[in-house]
């Protein structure tokens, strides 16, 4: 249940004039593959090619005999184990994912501490054991529970301020949020096993955007939307030079502006999936030994809006592997 010990280090605050302008990132494209159609709520799993991981829409699962809408949920893998989390129409709820099937999802008995729907988020702690289930978009939580496979825990203390739609990513190995949607703030935190301490503010009141930690413990932001429109730069959280600052600062910029989509790391390259913005293309971002952006690809184009699609790595020898390669409805 305890969230992993980490070194103090100095927070700073920058204003967006102060931040630095990057000057060196050379973005590349290529041409789209092939397109996923999907048009409707059916439920199936598809491969996208390029990258092996599933992808599905927010759509229907199978309990209790019957099709039920499950909108909204947030997902994390826990042991290696696919768990939903939230949703409709129990915000409370806690599904797994057993079998090939995109109905082999299995409710569970345990249930969820607070009711987590639109706005909230999900992530896999650094040791894999648990999964961080925190925020919600109608109460404005400020609280976050653990999931151990059995059971949900509320940790005892609660953020200084709501990220609906901020996002959950790794900063420096904890995890860390910026955004949110009702209140419109630019504020960063991150959590601690002693509580939540400020990050620096990010230059923008941001929202809906997509967090990935990096393996030097830095954190990129990408899209989002902000201003009133979708965005298209990809942030970076970090020491700036030599300076010892913890700072926001763009490093580079997607392909096509989007929000509401999914990032997954795997191997230096970031998969920017769904969205919300047409045209509806998934990307990648290649990072080089250094992790600093190499490229950006344009990969399939998705024939309708994916929000928050499930995305999650599988090996060609998966007993599901047949399936993933031919989905059925």
């Amino acid at each position: 249940m305890k969230i992993s010990k980490a070194s103090f280090f100095l927070v700073l605050c920058i204003n967006a004039k102060n931040v630095p302008q990057n000057t060196t990132t050379e973005i590349t494209t290529t041409k789209p593959t092939t397109a996923l159609n999907s048009t409707d709520f059916a439920d199936r799993i598809q491969l996208k090619e390029g990258f092996n991981f599933i992808a599905a829409r927010e759509a229907y699962f199978n309990f209790d005999g019957k099709k039920n809408a499950v909108m909204n949920f947030k997902y994390a893998l826990v042991k290696g184990v696919l768990y939903a989390f939230g949703g409709t129409p129990d915000y409370k709820q806690i599904f797994k994912y057993e079998g090939c099937k995109w109905e082999d999802w299995k409710l569970l008995p345990a249930k969820l501490q607070e009711d987590r729907g639109f706005g909230s988020s999900a992530l896999t702690m650094p040791s894999g054991e648990e999964a961080l289930i925190c925020f919600d978009h109608l109460s404005l939580s400020t609280s976050c529970e653990l999931f151990d496979c059995t059971k949900s825990e509320k940790l005892p203390f609660h953020s200084s301020f709501t990220h609906s739609t901020g996002g959950l990513g790794l900063y420096k190995n904890q995890p860390a949020t910026v955004g949110c949607y009702e209140n419109k703030h630019n504020k960063a935190e991150a959590l601690f096993d002693f509580g939540w301490i400020a990050l620096p503010d990010h230059p923008l009141e941001i929202r809906s955007h997509s967090l990935v930690g990096l393996d030097n413990g830095a954190m990129l932001l990408l899209g989002g939307y902000a201003l009133n429109f979708p965005q298209q730069l990809i942030w970076k959280l970090d020491f700036y030079d030599d300076n010892k600052e913890h700072m926001w600062w763009p490093i580079g910029e997607l392909k096509q502006k989007n929000y509401r989509a999914t990032a997954f790391y795997d191997n230096r390259s970031i998969y920017f999936y769904g969205g919300v913005v047409a045209p509806y293309h998934n990307q990648r971002i290649d990072l080089d030994e250094d992790e600093k952006i190499k490229e950006v690809v344009l990969l399939s184009e998705n024939s309708a809006k994916f929000r928050y699609p499930i995305l999650f790595p599988f090996k060609t020898d998966d007993p599901c592997y047949d399936y993933y390669m031919n989905p059925r409805v």
